[in-house]
Formats: structure tokens, sequence, C-alpha cells
């Protein structure tokens, strides 16, 4: 039998089925978003996808020092996002990450994002890696939604 897994939720009279709330809640809606969207054309769900990434780019052109000179390599802020240019985006390496410290840090963070919060590696392949992170992260990896398998 395969595993199904038991949102978290506050109330816990309620077992079957869950009322889900805050994180779980989110995590529902987005699983339905996704279920929906898995039918959808390759060019639909790019055409999506670059939606995202052009809120991202202008996000980080903004409000990320290390972008806003990384990005102007690809193209000025009206250059047009596509699968070509988003190609000349160059991959950030761990060594690059590391180098750029505080500068891939954004100076506005979304506040719909959340509480921000520093991670770091335990450095035990070298020289550690620091990144910012946010609750709109904890939900895409849903781990404080799952509280446990049946």
């Amino acid at each position: 039998m395969a595993h199904r897994y038991i949102l978290s939720s506050r109330d816990r009279t309620s077992q079957w089925p869950r009322v889900p709330d805050g994180d779980a809640a989110a995590v529902v809606v987005l699983h339905s978003q996704f279920d929906a969207s898995q039918w959808l054309s390759a060019q639909d769900i790019q055409s999506r996808q670059f939606l995202q990434l052009r809120a991202l780019i202008a996000h980080c052109r903004a409000t990320v020092p290390h972008y806003r000179t990384c990005l102007d390599e690809i193209g000025g802020p009206d250059t047009v996002l596509n699968m070509d240019s988003w190609r000349k985006l160059p991959v950030l390496s761990r060594s690059a990450l590391q180098a750029a410290g505080t500068q891939l840090d954004s100076d506005a963070p979304p506040p719909a994002h959340g509480r921000i919060r520093t991670v770091q590696s335990s450095g035990s392949t070298g020289k550690p890696v620091r990144v910012r992170t946010s609750a709109v992260t904890s939900i895409f990896l849903a781990y404080p939604v799952v509280t446990h398998t049946y």
C-alpha cells in the first residue's frame, strides 16, 4: 500500500478529512493548481513559467545587487525574456554564490513572503554556503505540512 500523507491541522479533533490551515492550506491550493496545469500543453506551461520568471527577474534587477550587474549582461530592463535570453543567464555555481555573499540578498524581500531567515550548510566539504530563505520557500518544500504517514 502506498503511503498517504496526513496534512497538519491545528484542529486535533478533525482526523478525516483534515481541514488544513496556514502552510498546509497553501500546499493544498498549490497542489490543486499543479494538478490542473499538468494537462496543459508544453507551450502553455512554458508561457506560465516565463510569466513568473519575468516577475522574478524584475524583482532581482530592482533589489538584488549581484543580479543588477548580471542581468545587464543579457540585456537591459526592456529585453524580452524568452528561452534564448534565459539561456544567456549564467548558472550560479557554488563558488560564485560564496564569492557574491550578501550581494545575492534582496534589499527588499516581498512582505507577502513572510519571515526571512538565514540558513547555512555545515561546510563539511569546504567553505559553508549561506542563503536567505522565506516562509514561502517552506511552503514549496512542504516540510512543516505533513505530520505523518499512514
